[in-house]
């Protein structure tokens, strides 16, 4: 079995996963981060009043 075919039936897809998870973590991360600024920014609002 030739290299290229491995690599291309076997990494390539792996390769692709990796990258679809890796950017919807990044995606959820950046809205959590977002939501958690908000709220904390809320919170020391009610603070402060």
């Amino acid at each position: 079995m030739p290299s290229e075919k491995i690599d291309f039936e076997l990494i390539r897809p792996i390769r692709q996963k990796v990258y679809q998870v890796k950017s919807l973590v990044a995606l959820n991360w950046a809205k959590g981060w977002h939501l958690y600024n908000l709220f904390m920014g809320k919170q020391s609002l009610k603070a402060k009043s």
